[in-house]
């Protein structure tokens, strides 16, 4: 309390005589402005039309040691923001000030890179796919989907930029399996398992799809995460039959393929991404996967 009356007393000296602020200090409490502090309130500032200003500075001007409960306004983001669970938050949000957003741009990516954040991102929804399985040959099972990922983060999350990796479409089975998928991420933040390839058939009835890829989101608020569908099953049962290729939010499977009299027939290839190709009816060639994706909806106050 002592410490409080000394602050007091300093503001109080520092005000030009003329000044009209009412000071007080009792129990816990501290007040400029009323004589009256709201229950509970360590500091009350009064209901009157002024403002109180945060401490102001950039991203690399934040406190070097940090504490729960620190808040400040970051120039850098523009946007107030709080340190939270070990952590610097944004609080921007579309209400106003410096949340509020102007302006939405689209940045995709197709193949590996860096995404840098545009000018004024406040916030952004970034999707992501792994790479779809192949097909396999010879009655052979579908390849499975790509894992998929939605999240919500903030430019604080983002930071300056991240690590863009692309997982790779999983290889077409010839006189054998599938390639499975790659992994597709946004450095460590978001990450999806590639698809597995469909397994070989021959003469057996029963002829395992590919495996899903699995997703996961470690930064921001996880909007949606989507095990990749594992692949339909191949074999030859009293029919030769190519197993559909698994889907995901952003691809389409290779349709199964075979009915009993259409032998030799190539597995359907996947389209869009992430998804995994049909596998061949009879002694063909499996259908081939499709690589992964990236695409990030930026929302931006410019």
């Amino acid at each position: 309390m002592k410490k409080a009356l000394l602050a007091l007393a300093l503001i109080a000296f520092a005000l030009p005589a003329h000044a009209q602020t009412n000071l007080y200090s009792g129990s816990n409490s501290v007040a400029i402005g009323t004589n009256s502090p709201t229950v509970g309130a360590a500091l009350d500032l009064g209901s009157n039309t002024n403002s109180m200003l945060l401490p102001v500075g950039t991203t690399g001007q934040r406190p070097g040691t940090a504490a729960n409960g620190m808040l400040r306004y970051n120039s850098t983001t523009p946007a107030v923001e709080a340190y939270v669970n070990n952590a610097w938050t944004s609080l921007a949000t579309s209400g106003g000030g410096g949340g509020n957003f102007q302006s939405i741009h689209v940045q995709s990516f197709t193949s590996g890179g860096t995404y840098t954040p545009s000018s004024g991102m406040l916030y952004s929804i970034v999707e992501i796919v792994g790479g779809g399985g192949g097909g396999g040959s010879d009655e052979g099972g579908g390849g499975g989907s790509g894992g998929y990922a939605k999240a919500l983060l903030t430019a604080v999350q983002i930071g300056t930029s991240q690590s863009i990796t692309i997982g790779s479409a999983g290889s077409a089975g010839s006189s054998g399996s599938g390639g499975s998928g790659g992994t597709t991420s946004v450095g460590t933040l978001l990450s999806c398992d590639g698809g597995g390839g469909g397994g070989i058939g021959g003469d057996s009835s029963a002829v395992p799809g590919g495996s899903g890829g699995s997703a996961s989101v470690t930064t921001g608020t996880a909007l949606l995460t989507l095990p990749g569908q594992k692949g339909g099953g191949g074999g030859n049962n009293f029919m030769s039959v190519g197993g559909g290729g698994g889907g995901n939010p952003l691809g389409y499977g290779g349709a199964m393929v075979g009915d009993g009299n259409s032998y030799n027939t190539d597995g359907v290839d996947a389209t869009g991404y992430g998804a995994g190709g049909g596998g061949a009816a009879g002694g063909s060639t499996g259908g081939s996967g499709t690589a992964g994706y990236v695409l990030i909806t930026e929302f931006c106050n410019q």
